[in-house]
């Protein structure tokens, strides 16, 4: 790795520790406060509403002026989220969607910027292993993180340890920004987002066209998997430390499945890594449907930790090789980025929607919420294995390419 991708790893990292110390505990703050699944919920809908908003005036900036201005300003708002959580302390539970809305877009900024910013810096070559590396290191902070965190919480009264988490990620979060000034600059001509160009290239590569879809379907089981697993190991051990403890499990497990990702996984295998972890994710979140105890929830968020991180990493490296399929003329990384976590969050907010609707008609119900939408990332292995084959049929290359003037 050269020094600019190691930079854009070690703020990753930073940014990484404080959002898994904070931003995990701050769903456990929520509930603590409330007791009440609903208001988590309520600030995830927030969340997802205000995510592809966020990608949306990320991606005017990145293309405007840098993308390294979008970076930045999404590591300065989370910041200011956080402080603002600091301040307001109880009061956050009676506007769950606001702070959610704040939390998104915040976030949705930083986002796109590190999508830009990786697809600039790293070769087409070294991608795989380079997002196996950048799981590793989430794998690290969220191994260390969250223990960390837990063991802190527990050593104060009532809910201060909160606020001094909530506080130390802050520190974390302006750190990251500070360093993000020795990043590179986007020194190209700029133009203005362009996301209508989308729909005319999909009329030209339909194997673009078909993968659209798939990341609404993940964002269905990435909406329940951002709060819900946690929540549940809550309920079972009802201890913030164990919480943490049982995250350096998890981190662990993670660092392993990106190390393997890194090594064995190159993008010829990826359809067939999410077939097998596909089926790994199905069994275990079987048992979650007929008995809710410790060892059923065990067993769900240890297999969470492995497919999760796999299948999210093997489709977007599929995403990628399908935006390389573009003439280089159009410029559209950014704009497939943009319209790519507008499907995301889409998935993302029907799924907790549900979430809402069947956790008032029956608490019991949301498990089966949660089975459908990891049931159906099934199809993400056959869009997958039949996009590589019309790829290799129509034998896309740069020179073949239709280009459409911008």
């Amino acid at each position: 790795m050269n020094s600019h991708q190691k930079r854009l790893l070690w703020i990753h990292g930073a940014y990484g520790l404080a959002s898994t110390m904070a931003g995990l505990f701050l769903n456990l703050y929520l509930w603590r406060i409330s007791n009440d699944m609903n208001v988590n919920a309520i600030y995830m809908i927030g969340t997802f509403l205000f995510g592809p908003l966020a990608f949306w005036v990320g991606g005017k900036i990145a293309k405007k002026f840098d993308r390294l201005f979008s970076y930045q300003l999404g590591i300065a708002l989370t910041a200011f989220f956080y402080i603002l959580v600091v301040l307001l302390q109880e009061t956050v539970a009676t506007i769950p969607f606001w702070i959610g809305v704040l939390s998104g877009f915040s976030t949705g900024m930083y986002w796109l910027g590190f999508f830009v910013i990786l697809y600039d810096i790293v070769e087409t070559k070294d991608r795989s292993a380079f997002m196996g590396k950048q799981m590793a290191v989430l794998g690290t902070v969220t191994t260390t993180g969250p223990a960390f965190a837990g063991f802190v919480i527990t050593r104060f009264d009532s809910l201060i340890g909160y606020t001094v988490i909530f506080t130390l990620a802050t520190i974390l979060f302006i750190t990251g920004f500070i360093l993000s000034f020795k990043l590179p600059r986007d020194h190209y001509a700029k133009r203005n987002l362009r996301i209508p160009l989308i729909f005319r290239f999909n009329r030209r590569f339909f194997t673009m066209k078909k993968m659209w879809p798939g990341w609404i379907i993940w964002g269905g089981c990435e909406g329940l998997i951002f709060f819900l697993p946690m929540l549940l190991i809550y309920q079972e051990l009802n201890s913030e430390f164990l919480v943490g403890l049982t995250t350096i499990l998890l981190g662990v497990i993670a660092i392993v499945s990106s190390l393997w990702h890194s090594k064995h996984n190159p993008f010829e295998k990826q359809h067939q890594t999410v077939l097998y972890t596909w089926i790994l994710y199905v069994i275990a979140a079987a048992p979650l449907l007929f008995n809710v105890n410790l060892f059923s929830v065990f067993v769900f968020i240890i297999a969470n930790e492995i497919c999760k991180a796999l299948l999210s990493v093997s489709y977007f490296g599929y995403f990628l090789k399908v935006v390389e399929v573009l003439p280089k003329r159009s410029g559209l990384r950014t704009e497939m980025l943009v319209y790519r976590e507008w499907l995301v969050n889409l998935g993302r907010t029907i799924s907790v929607l549900c979430f809402i609707f069947f956790h008032s008609v029956s608490p019991n119900l949301i498990f089966f919420v949660l089975f459908g939408t990891i049931f159906l990332q099934g199809i993400l292995y056959v869009i997958m294995v039949n996009g590589k084959s019309e790829m290799n049929r129509v034998d896309y290359d740069k020179h073949q390419a239709p280009s459409i003037p911008s």
